[in-house]
C-alpha cells in the first residue's frame, strides 16, 4: 500500500506522487490543471477520494517543521464536473491537524520511520479514537489529559514545561530538612523527563535492555516495556527484592 490510508482515502506528500498507480497520478495532474495550482508551491499533501472521485490539494507549509502540522488551506477538486471548492484555514482557531505524516512519504525518504514521538503518541493512546482527534482544539486537549504537550517537532510531558513565576526572586530554600526517600517517588501517567530524553536520541531502543537503578513506583518501566523494550528496575522502598541487574547490557536512567 502506497500512502496513508483512512477508509477509501489515500493521502500523499507530493514526494509520493511519483509511486502512485498512473491512475492516481492522472487524477492529481487533473486536479492541478483545474485549479491552476503546483506542488510544492501552493499544497503539498493531495487526498484522493476514490468514492467521490474527488482529489483535495492540501496545504501544509509546516509539514516538515511540526509533528502534528495543521491545515492552512484546502481545493477540492471533483474531477466529473471540473469544480473547485476552495477553504481557507489561515485564521481558524480550530483547524484540522495531520497525523501519521511519516505514512505519506516514501519509503526511502530519511524521515519515513516513524519518530519517536510517533511511537510515544501510539503508546500513550493518543491514537485510539479518530474520531477525537481530527482538529486542534480536540486533539490539544487530549494530549493534555495524557499529561503532555506538542511542542514543535516533540511530544514534552507538561511536568518538564516551568510555569512563569510572579517576580523574579525565588524563594529561599530551608537548610536542614530531612528528606524521605519514599516521599519523592511520583507517580505519572507519562514517562520521565531522562527516559523522554533518552528516546529522542534513540538511546532506549528494542535491540538493548533498560534498567532503572532507583526506579521509584516503576512508572518508566512499565512505559518503557509498553514501546517493546526490555526493562526492570530496583528501588531500596518500593522494588527491594528485585534484582540489582547491574551487569546487564542496559542504559541506567537514575
Amino acid at each position: 500500500m502506497v500512502g496513508k490510508r483512512v477508509a477509501r482515502r489515500t493521502y500523499a506528500h507530493k514526494l509520493l506522487f511519483s509511486n502512485l498507480t498512473d491512475d492516481d497520478r492522472r487524477r492529481i495532474e487533473e486536479a492541478e490543471q483545474l485549479s491552476g495550482l503546483k506542488a510544492g508551491e501552493h499544497f503539498h499533501v493531495a487526498r484522493l477520494d476514490l468514492d467521490q472521485d474527488e482529489v483535495a490539494l492540501l496545504s501544509y507549509p509546516t509539514f516538515f517543521e511540526e509533528l502534528f502540522p495543521s491545515l492552512l488551506a484546502s481545493w477540492r477538486v471533483h474531477l466529473p464536473t471540473r469544480s473547485v471548492r476552495f477553504r481557507d484555514y489561515s485564521s481558524s482557531l480550530n483547524p484540522p491537524i495531520l497525523h501519521r505524516k511519516e505514512l505519506m512519504l516514501p519509503a526511502s525518504h530519511p524521515t519515513r520511520a516513524p519518530s519517536t514521538d510517533h511511537r510515544l503518541a501510539e503508546s500513550i493512546g493518543l491514537f485510539d479514537d479518530p474520531v477525537r482527534i481530527g482538529f486542534r482544539s480536540q486533539w490539544n486537549e487530549l494530549v493534555t489529559s495524557k499529561g503532555y504537550m506538542v511542542l514543535g517537532q516533540e511530544l514534552v510531558p507538561t511536568s518538564n514545561v516551568a510555569e512563569p513565576s510572579a517576580d523574579d526572586t525565588s524563594p529561599e530554600l530551608p537548610t536542614a530538612t530531612a528528606v524521605h526517600r519514599h516521599l519523592t517517588a511520583l507517580s505519572r501517567s507519562f514517562l520521565s523527563a531522562p527516559v523522554q530524553a533518552l528516546l529522542r536520541h534513540d538511546l532506549i531502543k528494542e535491540s538493548r535492555t533498560f534498567f532503572d537503578y532507583g526506579c521509584g513506583k516503576g512508572d518508566d518501566i512499565e512505559g518503557v516495556r509498553s514501546l517493546g523494550i526490555s526493562a526492570a528496575g530496583w528501588t531500596p522502598t518500593f522494588a527491594l527484592t528485585a534484582p540489582r541487574c547491574l551487569r546487564m547490557p542496559s542504559i541506567s536512567a537514575l
